[in-house]
């Protein structure tokens, strides 16, 4: 199950940790407290989830479960969750990657556009959907 460290390092990769703190309106130590404590609030990963482009709602869940002490309860929603997580990748990803291949195709067809060229990510978008 991903962590709310690995959506902090996927945000670094875009921006400083400084930066992210000016751009969500945070005290200049929340990210690097998080970070040495090993997760982040929900409501900070879910901001951060949506300033990258990813699943708020995945991420404010994931940072819940984080926080909540050891317990049967914990686990039987951990195991709840990544199936529900494996679901919907499996439901969504086979539509996700046929969008992607008709919009780089339609870009492709037209000589006048540069768009996957110009397109931010598109390499790491077309790698996340060709798995």
């Amino acid at each position: 199950m991903q962590t709310t460290m690995n959506l902090l390092e996927k945000a670094i990769e875009i921006k400083s940790i400084s930066e992210w703190t000016r751009k969500l309106g945070l005290s200049r130590q929340a990210l690097y407290t998080a970070r040495d404590r090993g997760n982040l609030s929900p409501a900070i990963a879910g901001s951060l989830a949506e300033e990258i482009g990813e699943d708020s709602k995945e991420w404010i869940v994931i940072a819940a479960l984080e926080s909540e002490r050891e317990s049967a309860c914990k686990e039987r929603m951990v195991r709840k969750w990544k199936n529900a997580s494996q679901n919907m990748r499996n439901l969504y990803l086979p539509t996700a990657r046929k969008v992607l291949m008709a919009w780089i195709t339609h870009s492709q067809n037209r000589p006048s556009s540069n768009a996957i060229a110009h397109t931010p990510n598109i390499g790491k978008l077309i790698n996340c959907v060709a798995v």
